[in-house]
């Protein structure tokens, strides 16, 4: 379950990138999110291995 603070920021995207009506901008911000996936997916890993190795 998301925490209130993380639903109404996802709440204040979701609604900025309905607003959007420039492509640029939107493909701007859809590059934004793809890198911080990015980022997330590689901590959420380094953390899932030492964990692994601690076991």
């Amino acid at each position: 379950m998301m925490a209130p603070e993380d639903a109404f920021q996802r709440e204040v995207f979701r609604r900025e990138l309905d607003d959007e009506a420039d492509a640029s901008r939107l493909r701007a911000l859809a590059l934004e999110l793809y890198d911080l996936w990015q980022r997330q997916r590689s901590v959420t890993n380094q953390l899932v291995l030492q964990d692994i190795r601690q076991s």
